[in-house]
This record gives structure tokens, C-alpha cells and sequence, in this order.
């Protein structure tokens, strides 16, 4: 869109202001105006800025151009004529065809990412020639041998084709193209896409196990070790990203329990007084401390809020089976004051705080001095998230929470930390006891 407001000057040089939209005139000088204009100018600085980085040959002398912006057009060689569009039906036949993750990549590269490993470009110039020869039965053209160039030789206007213009955008607005990495799924050619929206889930799923993310944790947290990924960008609503990802989590947690919810079987290979496959009760808020963790906490966050957001999760760990609704909100209420108040490292401290100040009662408490030590000399952390909890359980049911140190059950500073970082401050608390 150009701009809005245009300046005049009337025959005895006086100013007058004319909208494009509306059609109407003004003596009055807009107070847009100058936002419009800086806008424009914004533009065209833009503009120049961006660079044809790659132009691949389809058929029929038509170009796939992908900009360092990662934007992309084509250019018709032959007539010098550039477009958002394809008006050529084998180009349009081999743009259907070409592998969607290959454009990704080589749109991602073009804007700077390094895949290392991966030759985007090589990947995507071998596919279109594959199918070009594919399709030569039906007397498609191949045009000429260009498309086998370099990244280097594409990366600069091709020589005698003044049509790919060093700066030209396919959007009117380039200042809404590319603004954030959230973009490149914005970006790629529609028609290109035609993989089911349960493939694209699945794709992106499977990026979980792949970056081992940890269920226990939250998507504001785990969605930074992936979204480098071009299949991130598979979903682009990032509210879908993070509905699917809660239930990626629930899966892991039902698998790992074996459909057992409440109580989790000890598979670590730690030894047990009671048998191979003890069971410990999880203490009486785990699931919901480990629900409103995972929360997305704002400073207007009330139980509400966490109860609509995770209708999934409560039903999941059936809270209201042992949590009355008035328990609930009472302690959904006061753990969010320290979620919304402080940091993590202030969490962490006022958790370590509230162990310190009730050390005695806590050692004293203890029911396997053996089996602790050996929990809290581990390492490293498992990575499974049900090897993780029930990591916490062994710890839990060797602090005999659930007898002479049952007060920790209901102290809502026992709850201030997630799964992982709560047997992280357990493992130095406990160090101190055994050194």
C-alpha cells in the first residue's frame, strides 16, 4: 500500500493534504502524516537492503527467487517480467511437486541460519531438476543449464536479467515481511503445502523427542530449544505449539505411569525395602504445583485462569479426587503470589530457606539414610521425565513425607519449584547432611 496522505501545494503555494482512502482533502496537516511517511521511508531502506540470495530455474525460463529476507518471487527471464505469481504451468507443476522442508531450509539459510551438514540449496536445485526431467514426457521445457550454478553465481542479479531488481519485495508492506523468526512459516508458498495438518502435527511433535524436551517444564521455556528448527514452524499458532506440546506431555506422563496416575512405580533400579516395584504416593498438591509450573503465569493470573488453561492436566491427575475445590483455590492463590513475584533464583532460595529453617526436624524425620544418599549423589539428572519424578518419590518416601515429615505435604514453599528444580535444591540440601 502506498501512502496514505499525500502533500499538495495550491496554485498560491499554500499546503493542502489529500487521504487516498477516503478520497477527501484537508488544510490541516494530518498528525499520521509523518508516521506515514517515516514508514515509507522505513520501506524503501528495507527495500534496498534486501538482496536476491538465491534464483533457481523451474521451466520455461521462469525463476524461483528467494531474497536474503526470505522473501521470494519469480522472475520470467524471457520477458524480464517479475511476479508474486506463476503464470507458467509447469513452473506451477514443479513448485507443487518440490519437497515443502527443503524450501524451508534454503529460506532459512537464505536469511542467515546454518543447518550445518545440510546443503539446502544443493537439495532443492537437485529436486527441481529431478522433477523438470520428470516431467519432460509432457514436453515441458527445460530451459537453461543455470539452475546447476553455484549459491555464489545465484546470489547476485543473473547477468542480462534486469528484472530481479536488488531490493524488490513480493509484499507492498515490506516492513510486515519477516519481522520475527515466527515468520518463516508465513512466508513459504502456499500451494507448496500439501501436507495434511495431521502430518504437519506429527512433524512437529516428533520434535520434542528429538531436542528432548522436558515435560515437566514449560512451553515458554522448552519452545527456545527448538524453534531453530524449520519444522517449528510447521504450526504456525503458537497456541496450537503449545496445546500440542501439553499433550505431548500428558502422553508421556500416562506412558510412563503405565495408566496409573496417582502413584508411580519405582523402575529406577534403586533398591527397595518393600519389593521391585514399591509404589509411592505423590504428596497431597504434586500435580497441582506441577500444573500451575507450567502455567502461563501473567501478574493478573488468578486460579481461574490456571484451571481454564489446564482442563487437560486436572482431569488428567484427577486433583479434584483429592482436593476439594476450596483447597485448590486456596493453594493455586498462594503459589502464584511466588510464581508472579519472584524469580526462579528467588524461588530456589526461599525454597532452600524454608529446608534450612526446619533442618532438624527434617534429618530427624529421615527413614533410609542409605537410599537418600545415594539419590542425592546422582550426577546427572535422568532424562525420561518418568525417571525424573520418580527420582522425587524415592527421595520423598526416604524423607518419610508422608509420616513424621508429613508437614511439608501442605507448606505451600515446598511447592514454590518445579519437578527437576526441586531434586536439585533436595540433592544440596541433603549434601550438607551427609558431609
Amino acid at each position: 500500500m502506498g501512502r496514505i496522505w499525500k502533500q499538495f501545494k495550491t496554485p498560491d503555494g499554500r499546503d493542502y493534504y489529500f487521504n487516498t482512502l477516503t478520497q477527501t482533502s484537508t488544510w490541516e496537516r494530518p498528525k499520521d502524516l509523518d508516521e506515514d511517511a517515516g514508514k515509507q521511508d522505513r520501506n524503501k531502506k528495507r527495500k534496498l537492503d534486501e538482496k536476491p540470495k538465491f534464483a533457481i530455474l523451474l521451466a520455461n525460463d521462469w525463476y524461483l527467487v528467494i531474497t536474503s529476507l526470505g522473501n521470494r518471487y519469480f522472475f520470467d527471464s524471457g520477458s524480464g517480467r517479475v511476479s508474486d505469481e506463476l503464470d507458467d504451468e509447469a513452473s506451477q507443476e514443479i513448485m507443487l511437486r518440490v519437497n515443502r522442508e527443503k524450501l524451508v531450509l534454503l529460506i532459512g539459510v537464505a536469511r542467515g541460519y546454518d543447518y550445518k551438514g545440510r546443503d539446502a540449496y544443493g537439495e532443492v536445485v537437485g529436486e527441481i531438476e529431478s522433477i523438470r526431467n520428470s516431467l519432460s514426457d509432457k514436453n515441458i521445457s527445460e530451459g537453461p543449464e543455470s539452475a546447476t550454478s553455484s549459491p555464489e553465481e545465484n546470489s547476485a542479479t543473473p547477468q542480462g536479467e534486469a528484472g530481479i531488481v536488488a531490493g524488490y519485495s513480493s509484499s507492498d508492506d515490506a516492513e510486515s515481511d519477516a519481522e520475527s523468526d515466527d515468520e518463516i512459516g508465513q512466508i513459504l508458498i502456499e500451494d507448496v503445502d500439501e501436507t495434511s495438518v495431521a502430518d504437519r502435527e506429527q512433524a512437529f511433535t516428533q520434535l520434542f523427542a528429538k531436542y528432548e524436551l522436558d515435560p515437566f517444564s514449560t512451553w515458554s521455556l522448552q519452545s527456545k530449544q527448538i524453534n531453530a528448527d524449520p519444522e517449528y514452524y510447521l504450526i504456525k499458532d503458537e497456541a496450537r505449539r503449545s496445546e500440542i506440546f501439553e499433550g505431548w506431555c500428558i502422553k508421556v506422563l500416562a506412558d510412563a505411569s503405565k495408566g496409573n496416575e496417582h502413584s508411580i512405580v519405582d523402575e529406577s533400579g534403586l533398591d527397595s525395602d518393600d519389593s521391585d516395584e514399591a509404589q509411592f504416593e505423590p504428596t497431597k498438591y504434586h500435580y497441582l504445583a506441577h500444573i500451575v509450573s507450567k502455567s502461563n503465569i501473567k501478574p493478573t493470573t488468578i486460579y481461574k485462569d490456571v484451571k481454564s488453561e489446564n482442563k487437560h492436566l486436572f482431569n488428567q491427575f484427577r486433583v479434584k479426587d483429592t482436593i476439594t475445590k476450596r483447597e485448590q483455590e486456596n493453594f493455586v492463590a498462594k503459589l502464584l503470589f511466588y510464581y508472579k513475584k519472584l524469580s526462579l533464583d528467588e524461588r530456589q532460595a526461599t525454597f532452600t530457606e524454608f529446608l534450612e529453617s526446619n533442618r532438624t526436624k527434617i534429618e530427624a524425620g529421615l527413614t533410609d539414610r542409605d537410599k537418600l544418599k545415594q539419590l542425592i549423589n546422582m550426577e546427572t539428572l535422568p532424562k525420561k521425565s518418568y525417571d525424573i519424578e520418580t527420582s522425587l518419590l524415592n527421595i520423598e518416601n526416604s524423607m518419610d513425607v508422608y509420616g513424621r515429615n508429613a508437614f511439608l505435604q501442605t507448606e505451600v514453599r515446598y511447592y514454590v519449584l518445579s519437578i527437576t528444580e526441586k531434586i536439585k535444591c533436595l540433592q544440596r540440601f541433603f549434601k550438607q547432611t551427609f558431609s
